[in-house]
């Protein structure tokens, strides 16, 4: 009886429509706050804080500085660069671990 239930499960799941590997992929910016990418035709969604992780370069830093101004006092502050990531812009994303986290690593230009 086990080993039928078993073969009825492992049936069932091969039926389903998993998408199989899909590597480095270029994806649409779903969301920007958090980070939420579609991959596989929109099969597949990657949540910044879930499994996917998003490199520097698509996020805000900021920088000490001080501005000197010959003959006033030194200012000091803050310069904040960002990257102002938006829905519907592509973004390149690479796999980790077996396709369960991801990293977008970039914009992506034009591909016209």
């Amino acid at each position: 009886m086990q080993n039928s239930n078993l073969n009825m499960l492992a049936n069932r799941l091969k039926q389903m429509k998993n998408p199989s590997y899909v590597g480095p992929s270029i994806g649409i910016v779903v969301s920007v706050s958090p980070v939420t990418v579609s991959i596989a035709g929109g099969s597949i969604l990657l949540k910044e804080g879930d499994e996917l992780f998003v490199s520097d370069r698509l996020k805000d830093k900021e920088f000490d500085c001080v501005i000197k101004i010959e003959g006033q006092a030194d200012q000091e502050g803050k310069i904040v660069i960002k990257p102002d990531l938006q829905i519907d812009e592509m973004v390149f994303v690479v796999p980790m671990d077996g396709e369960q986290i991801w990293v977008a690593v970039d914009r992506v230009g034009d591909i016209a």
